[in-house]
C-alpha cells in the first residue's frame, strides 16, 4: 500500500485531472438517467401481480390511462358550483370534468369536481392547469390534489438546509475553517460520479433519485475526517507535506477501507430483497460509498496539499467533548452495563413487536378526507370458466366495501331477461367507460328481439285479433310511430269496427247501421226496407246488411246506380272483411296482408309479418329467456338491421345508433376479454392498506383458489398484500445476511469472536429501539425504512463501534483498562460525534420537512436509528468492552501493569 500511496501523491495532478474529466462526463450522463416512479416494475420475477401486469399489457394494449386532479369546493351555492364547473371545463388541457348531484360528488357543504387530462403530472401542461386552479382558489374556496404517486425530487431549499447543517457540524468539529469546504468538494465529485454512472442501470427509482446523493454524503463523510486527522498527525514527524500525505494514505487506508467495506456490505444486503427497489437502492448507495472512498483517497489528498498553507492560516480549535467522567463511570459500572444491555435488548425486542409494518405511506390529502377515493383492484384470469368468474363477481357486488364491479361475466357476458335489461342498456354499457349516448330499447320491443333471437315465428291470427292488436297496441305505440303516417293510422283506425265479431253479428236498426257504417241514414233505411220485404226481418247485423248489399244491390243493374264505383269497391271489401272476421279463421301474415292491403297499403307482407311476430312475442314469448348484451347487440347489428321485416320502423338515425353501439360494445368487449384472458375491475371503498383490506384480500384469494386457470391480482392493495405475505421472510433474510457479512468482516479484522458478537448485538439493539420509538410516535414503520435502517445501521454505524473498539484494544497494549478506556473515548469521540451528528441532523431535517411520506419516513427513521446506535456505542459499549476485557485482549498483548480489579 505504501507504493500505491506514493504513486497517488506523485501523480496527483494527473489523477486529479482525470477525476475532473470523469466528473464533467458524469454530469452529462446523469441527465440521461431515467427516473422511474412505477413501483410495479420492481416486483419480483415470480410475483403474481407482475405476471398479471405483463398479461394486461400484452392482451389489453388499448387500455387508455388518464390523469386526474380532484378539486373540492366548500360553501358554494348551486349557482356558484355551476359557474365553477363551467370554468373548470374551459381550462386548457382539461378533457372532461366529472360532477353531478349525487352523494359521490356532494357532502354537506363540500362539492367534488374530478378533472381528467391526458397531460403528464410533471408536464408544463399540468402545471398550467394547476396555475389556473390557483387563480380560482380564493374566489371559489377550493383545494385540489392530483393523483400523482411519484416521489418529487428533493426541493432545493431542503438540500441547502441539509448541506448547511452538515457544514455547521464540520465547522464545529474541524481544526480549520477550510477543511469542511474541501470535504464537501471531494464528496461532491463522488456524488456526481455516482449519479452519472447510474447510466449503467438504465433508470433508477424516484426514491433512489431523491435520497441517494444525500445518503452518500452523510454515510461517507467520516472517510475525509479520518484521512485529514491522520495527515495532521503525520505532519508532526514527516520531512514534507507530500511525505506526510503518503504516510497518511498508507496509515488510514485500513480504517477507511474497512469502514467503507462494512457500509457497502450492509447496503448490498438490500440487493437480496424480492422487491427489486432494494436492488436499485442497494446498488446505487453501495456504489456511491465505494466511489466516495476512492475520491477521498484520490481527490481529497490533492486538495489538502494544494490548500495546506490556507488550512494552516484558517486553523482553529475544534469543539472539545470531555468524556473522562463518562469513561470512569463506564468502567466503574461495567458489569451493570452488561446487565443493562441484556435488559435493553430483551425489552426492546419485545416492544418493537408492537410497531406495525406498513407498505404504503399516503400523502396528506384534504380532498380524500371528505371524499375518500376508490381503491381499484384488477383480476386478470384465464377465461375458460366464466361461470366461476360470474359467481365471484356476484359475491363482490354483494360486498359492503365494493362500490362497483366491471367485468365481462357480470356486464357484457351476463345473461339478462328482457325485463332486467329494459331501459338500462345504455347505462350498463356506459358504466364500462363506453359513451353511447341516451340509448334505450322499449320493453316490448326487447321481447320482440328476444323472441326472434330464439327462433320464434309469426303465429297465424284471426282478422279480429289482428285488427284489435293493430288498434290497441300498434297505433298507440311510439316505437312504431315511424312506420305509420297519419293517413295509414286513419285507415287502420277505420277498420277497428271489424275487430269484434260480436259487434258485426249483433242485430241493429237502420239508424244504428247508418251511424256505425257512416252511411246516409235515408239510403240505409231504404235499403233495409228492401231487405225487410224479401226476408220479413226489421233488424239486421252488419254482416247481413253488407252481404245483402253485395249480393242483391251492387250486382242489380236497376239498383247499382245508387253507389259509385269506389263506394261499391269499399262495400265489397267491407263485406269480405266482415265474413273473414266473423268466421274466426286464422290467417298467415301473407294472407292478412293480401286481405287488408287494399284498405291499408302500408300493411305490406313484411310489415304484417313483423306485427304478427311482435304480437307472438308479447303474447307467447318466454319471459325467462335470457341474452347477454353482447348477444343482443350482435343480433341487432347482424340480423335485425338486415332483416326486411324490421326496416319499416328502423329510421336512419336508429340504424346509425345501433351500428355505432355495436362497434362500441365490441370495443368494450376487447376491454374485458380476449381469446384467452379476461379482466375484472373492482372499485372498493377500502384503504389501500388496512386490516380490513388484508381480510378482504384473504377472502378474495380463498374464493379464487378453486379456479382452474391462471388468475392474478393487480393494484396497490395487491402489491401491499404480496409484500405483507413475504416481508417476514425477507426481513429475516436481510437481517441474517447483513449480520453475517458484518460479523465476518469484523471477525477477520479483529481476529476475535467476542468483538463481532458484541458489535452486531449492539447495532441490532439499536434497530429494535428505533422500531419501538417509531411505534411510540403513533406510526407504523414503512417496510423500506425498516430494511434501510437495518442495513445502514449494521453497515455504517457499526464503524463507530469498530473505531472505538480498535482504539481500546490498541491502547490496552500499553495501558490499564481504565486508562485504555479513557484513551479510546479521547481518540474516537471526534470522528463518531462528527459523522453521527451529520447523519442524524441531515436525515432528520429531510425526514421532518420533505413532503413525500415514504422518503420522509425513511430519513426520519434513519435519523432516530443512528442516534440510538451512537448512544449505545458511546454509553453502553465501553462498559461491555471493559467487562469482557479478558476475552478481547490476550494476556500477551495486555499491558503488564494491568490491574483488572483496580
Amino acid at each position: 500500500m505504501k507504493s500505491i500511496s506514493k504513486f497517488i501523491i506523485t501523480k496527483r495532478y494527473w489523477i486529479f485531472a482525470v477525476m475532473l474529466i470523469l466528473t464533467v462526463a458524469c454530469v452529462f450522463l446523469y441527465l440521461q438517467v431515467d427516473v422511474n416512479s412505477d413501483m410495479t416494475k420492481y416486483l419480483s420475477d415470480d410475483s403474481s401481480m407482475r405476471a398479471g401486469i405483463e398479461i394486461m399489457s400484452r392482451e389489453f394494449p388499448a387500455m387508455e390511462t388518464t390523469n386526474s386532479v380532484r378539486v373540492m369546493s366548500e360553501g358554494l351555492s348551486d349557482a356558484e358550483e355551476s359557474e365553477l364547473l363551467a370554468k373548470l371545463e374551459k381550462i386548457p388541457g382539461v378533457d372532461s370534468v366529472a360532477h353531478d348531484e349525487s352523494a359521490a360528488y356532494n357532502k354537506d357543504e363540500y362539492a367534488l369536481f374530478v378533472l381528467s387530462t391526458a397531460a403528464d403530472y410533471d408536464s408544463n401542461e399540468m402545471k398550467s392547469i394547476e396555475d389556473a386552479l390557483e387563480k380560482e382558489a380564493d374566489i371559489y374556496n377550493i383545494v385540489w390534489m392530483n393523483d400523482n404517486t411519484a416521489t418529487d425530487p428533493l426541493p432545493l431549499y431542503i438540500i441547502i438546509v441539509a448541506i448547511v447543517l452538515a457544514m455547521i457540524v464540520l465547522f464545529l468539529m474541524s481544526y480549520s475553517w477550510l477543511e469542511p469546504i474541501l470535504f464537501l468538494a471531494a464528496i461532491g465529485v463522488a456524488v456526481m460520479l455516482n449519479m452519472g454512472t447510474n447510466i449503467i442501470l438504465g433508470e433508477i427509482s424516484n426514491i433512489t433519485a431523491s435520497i441517494a446523493a444525500i445518503l452518500q454524503m452523510v454515510l461517507s463523510m467520516d472517510y475525509s475526517i479520518i484521512l485529514i486527522n491522520r495527515y495532521r498527525q503525520e505532519k508532526e514527524t514527516a520531512p514534507s507535506n507530500t511525505d506526510a500525505m503518503i504516510e497518511a494514505i498508507h496509515g488510514s487506508f485500513t480504517s477507511i477501507a474497512s469502514s467503507a467495506l462494512t457500509t457497502v456490505a450492509g447496503l448490498l444486503a438490500l440487493v437480496f430483497m424480492n422487491f427489486k427497489i432494494g436492488y436499485d437502492l442497494g446498488i446505487v448507495l453501495a456504489k456511491g460509498v465505494f466511489i466516495s472512498m476512492i475520491c477521498v483517497l484520490l481527490v481529497l489528498p490533492t486538495l489538502i496539499l494544494a490548500f495546506d498553507k490556507l488550512i494552516v492560516k484558517t486553523a482553529k480549535k475544534a469543539l472539545h467533548i470531555p468524556m473522562g467522567g463518562v469513561a470512569r463511570f463506564s468502567y466503574k459500572l461495567r458489569y451493570a452495563f452488561v446487565g443493562l444491555f441484556v435488559l435493553l435488548f430483551g425489552a426492546f425486542y419485545l416492544l418493537q413487536d408492537g410497531t406495525g409494518i406498513c407498505f404504503t405511506v399516503e400523502k396528506e390529502d384534504p380532498v380524500a378526507e371528505v371524499f375518500p377515493g376508490d381503491n381499484m383492484l384488477v383480476i386478470v384470469y384465464e377465461n375458460g370458466d366464466e361461470q366461476k368468474a360470474a359467481e365471484l363477481a356476484e359475491w363482490l357486488e354483494s360486498h359492503d366495501d365494493v362500490r362497483q364491479v366491471m367485468g365481462y361475466p357480470n356486464l357484457l357476458g351476463k345473461a339478462y331477461t328482457a325485463e332486467e335489461l329494459s331501459g338500462t342498456l345504455g347505462s350498463l354499457v356506459g358504466s364500462m367507460g363506453v359513451e353511447i349516448g341516451d340509448f334505450t330499447i322499449e320493453p316490448s320491443l326487447l321481447k320482440l328481439f328476444y323472441y326472434d333471437y330464439y327462433g320464434g315465428t309469426a303465429a297465424p291470427m284471426t282478422v279480429s285479433e289482428f285488427l284489435a292488436f293493430l288498434s290497441t297496441d300498434i297505433l298507440t305505440n311510439e316505437t312504431f310511430a315511424g312506420m305509420i303516417d297519419e293517413e295509414t293510422a286513419a285507415s287502420a283506425e277505420s277498420l277497428s269496427l271489424y275487430a269484434d265479431p260480436i259487434n258485426l253479428t249483433a242485430q241493429r236498426t237502420p239508424e244504428e247501421l247508418a251511424a256505425l257504417l257512416s252511411m246516409d241514414a235515408e239510403q240505409v233505411t231504404g235499403l233495409c226496407g228492401m231487405y225487410t220485404l224479401s226476408t220479413g226481418k226489421t233488424t239486421l247485423s252488419v254482416q247481413e246488411f253488407l252481404n245483402f248489399l253485395v249480393s242483391s244491390v251492387l250486382f242489380n243493374e236497376a239498383l247499382a246506380g245508387q253507389f259509385d264505383e269506389a263506394t261499391a269497391a269499399q262495400l265489397t271489401f267491407a263485406a269480405a272483411l266482415t265474413d273473414a272476421a266473423v268466421s274466426g279463421k286464422q290467417y298467415t301474415a301473407a294472407e292478412l296482408s293480401a286481405l287488408l292491403g287494399s284498405a291499408v297499403p302500408a300493411l305490406s307482407a313484411d310489415t304484417v309479418e313483423l306485427l304478427c311476430l311482435y304480437r307472438a312475442a308479447t303474447v307467447g314469448g318466454d319471459p325467462t329467456q335470457t341474452m347477454t348484451i353482447e348477444q343482443l347487440v350482435e343480433h341487432l347489428t347482424g340480423s335485425v338491421l338486415t332483416d326486411a321485416r324490421f326496416a319499416a320502423f328502423l329510421t336512419n338515425e336508429t340504424k346509425l345508433q345501433v351500428a355505432g353501439m355495436g362497434a362500441m360494445v365490441k370495443s368494450a368487449v376487447k376491454m374485458f376479454k380476449t381469446d384467452r384472458y379476461s379482466r375484472m375491475i373492482i372499485y372498493t371503498t377500502l384503504p389501500q392498506e388496512s386490516d380490513e383490506t388484508s381480510a378482504f384480500m384473504d377472502e378474495l384469494f380463498k374464493r379464487c383458489e378453486g379456479y382452474t386457470g391462471q388468475y392474478h391480482f393487480v393494484g396497490n392493495s395487491s402489491m401491499n398484500y404480496e409484500l405483507e405475505n413475504t416481508f417476514d421472510d425477507e426481513m429475516t433474510l436481510i437481517t441474517v445476511l447483513t449480520s453475517a457479512a458484518i460479523f465476518l468482516i469484523v471477525l477477520i479484522s479483529f481476529r476475535s469472536l467476542t468483538v463481532p458478537i458484541l458489535l452486531v448485538l449492539i447495532v441490532q439493539c439499536g434497530v429494535y429501539i428505533t422500531v419501538a420509538i417509531v411505534g411510540w410516535q403513533g406510526y407504523d414503520i414503512h417496510y423500506m425504512a425498516l430494511l434501510i435502517v437495518e442495513c445502514i445501521l449494521m453497515g455504517a454505524t457499526i464503524d463507530y463501534g469498530i473505531l472505538f473498539t480498535n482504539y481500546y484494544r490498541d491502547c490496552r497494549r500499553s495501558m490499564s483498562v481504565k486508562d485504555a478506556l479513557n484513551a479510546a473515548y479521547h481518540g474516537s469521540i471526534h470522528t463518531i460525534t462528527t459523522s453521527g451528528a451529520i447523519i442524524i441532523f441531515v436525515t432528520g431535517i429531510i425526514g421532518y420537512t420533505y413532503s413525500d411520506p415514504t422518503v420522509s419516513q425513511i430519513c426520519r427513521t434513519l435519523s432516530i436509528g443512528v442516534l440510538a446506535a451512537v448512544l449505545l456505542i458511546l454509553f453502553v459499549l465501553p462498559g461491555m468492552l471493559t467487562a469482557f476485557d479478558r476475552l478481547l485482549v490476550s494476556k500477551k498483548n495486555a499491558a503488564k501493569t494491568e490491574d483488572i480489579e483496580e
